[in-house]
């Protein structure tokens, strides 16, 4: 995999993380989580 194309799914992945973590987890530890 080049490392373009391996920058692009890194960030995909935060993405999809920070929402899910963000919006669909419903535990109020998770408020102040930042995905890295």
């Amino acid at each position: 995999m080049n490392a373009r194309r391996a920058e692009r799914v890194a960030e995909a992945l935060r993405e999809e993380l920070a929402e899910i973590i963000g919006y669909e987890m419903a535990d109020p530890r998770l408020e102040a989580v930042c995905v890295v």
